[in-house]
């Protein structure tokens, strides 16, 4: 594998990291300050169904 492909392959997955944990911070707000349950906040933010899977998981 080159070496800038490893680079770039490594800099996606960390953006992936950041992304999932930027949108589980934004869940759990809304599920603290507006009573609403995880569904209803990931509903509200549009979140995919892929990272709803990966989400999901991470409320167990």
């Amino acid at each position: 594998m080159d070496v800038s492909l490893a680079i770039q392959q490594m800099n996606e997955e960390a953006a992936q990291k950041e992304r999932i944990s930027t949108l589980l911070k934004s869940i759990k707000n809304l599920m603290e300050k507006m009573e609403w349950s995880a569904e209803q906040s990931m509903d509200i933010l549009s979140v995919s169904e892929n990272d709803r899977k990966v989400l999901s998981q991470m409320f167990k």
